[in-house]
């Protein structure tokens, strides 16, 4: 390869880079817009599903101060609250109300009184 093939494969390397970036710039503003819209319409999103629980409704003897053993329990205790509630209140059946209950994730976390704060 020559000097010139190399400084004309540099500056087509260099183009396609450029061109990359812009689309990215692109594609950045457009789902900014999108999520500016959303907000807006007060789409719900994943984010804006969390719950407060100011005491924890186990003992610690049940769990041993093991955080995934909390989780889990706070998971189950969660989506049989949710089920009952589906299947009392709005009438669905068994099935439909487990798929509606679904506690997808448990996370941890300090308010700004320094007690634990639970998320799910």
């Amino acid at each position: 390869m020559t000097r010139e093939q190399g400084s004309v494969l540099i500056v087509v390397l260099d183009l396609i880079i450029v061109f990359l970036f812009c689309c990215a710039i692109i594609r950045l503003r457009w789902y900014e817009d999108l999520y500016g819209r959303d907000r807006q319409l007060q789409r719900p999103m994943i984010e804006d599903f969390s719950i407060y629980i100011p005491e924890i409704p186990f003992k610690t003897e049940e769990y041993n101060d093991n955080p995934d053993l909390l989780t889990a329990m706070l998971a189950v205790s969660l989506e049989e609250i949710l089920i009952k509630k589906f299947m009392d209140e709005d009438g669905l059946d068994e099935l439909e109300a487990q798929d509606l209950s679904q506690v997808s994730s448990i996370h941890y976390g300090m308010n700004k009184h320094h007690s634990l704060t639970y998320l799910v």
